[in-house]
């Protein structure tokens, strides 16, 4: 507990002096099972092959991936790309059969440290999404800077000044198959500009951007979990806390964390 508390203070002191953006992190902690909680990297993971070097997106928003997941890495050869086979932290270049955690290189905004962080396992993003406590009331579908997500909001939110959220309703899902999915689109019921999001993102929230914009009329955010059978998916009216897959057929965004000691 003491721990905790001291860990918080160093949030709040570093939300005022600017130090925690400098660490790669965000400010919200979330429970990800009963036992353990986390923080978020500020932007998906990137990488670029030609100084072979890991950065994390510097907006949350951020995308470069876009409209096929199914490029090779050449095609990046002159900048970054944000979309990697499973378990491909040894060489992002090659697909596996063992998981190697992207978190283990040093990512150049994110402290420059190896080992600094993390991929969540897949029950890791159903409790996160289904089983933390008021789950219901900290996940919303949402359009930032113009582009669309799903935000996910820490576990003691509170509403600032200024700025509205509003979470998936009970009464507008069912649950199906491991999945929720919406009766209706609901995706314009959170809109942020810059200056908004930037009031939400200081109070803690996270947002996962579709990465997947192959299909216009329907768009796809595809997040990997550290098993090989799992992945955290989201289309415009269903998310998928814990989706099975066939690894070796995609290519998906990294959002890394780290654990509250």
């Amino acid at each position: 507990m003491k721990k905790y508390i001291v860990f918080v203070m160093f949030l709040f002191v570093s939300l005022l002096t600017g130090c925690s953006s400098k660490q790669g992190m965000l400010n919200g902690v979330f429970s990800v099972s009963d036992t353990l909680k986390v923080v978020f990297s500020f932007g998906n993971l990137q990488y670029e092959a030609s100084s072979n070097t890991y950065r994390f997106a510097e907006n949350q928003w951020e995308v470069i991936s876009g409209t096929d997941l199914k490029k090779t890495f050449k095609h990046y050869d002159s900048g970054y790309c944000d979309v990697f086979e499973w378990g491909s932290g040894d060489n992002p270049f090659q697909k596996t059969d063992f998981f190697v955690d992207w978190g283990k290189n040093p990512i150049s905004n994110g402290g420059n440290k190896q080992g600094l962080w993390r991929t969540l396992t897949s029950d890791e993003w159903l409790y996160l999404v289904e089983k933390r406590p008021f789950s219901e009331n900290l996940i919303s579908f949402a359009i930032v800077n113009n582009i669309e997500g799903v935000v996910i909001l820490p576990d003691n939110w509170q509403k600032t000044l200024g700025v509205d959220f509003k979470p998936l309703l009970k009464d507008s899902f069912i649950r199906k198959n491991g999945m929720i999915r919406l009766k209706n689109p609901m995706m314009k019921m959170n809109v942020y500009s810059l200056q908004t999001w930037e009031i939400m993102e200081n109070s803690g929230a996270i947002f996962l951007p579709f990465n997947d914009l192959s299909s216009k009329d329907n768009p796809s955010g595809k997040y990997w979990a550290n098993d090989e059978e799992n992945f955290f998916s989201f289309e415009p009216q269903t998310i998928w806390p814990k989706r099975g897959c066939r690894r070796e057929a995609l290519r998906m965004s990294v959002r890394l964390v780290k654990n509250i000691e």
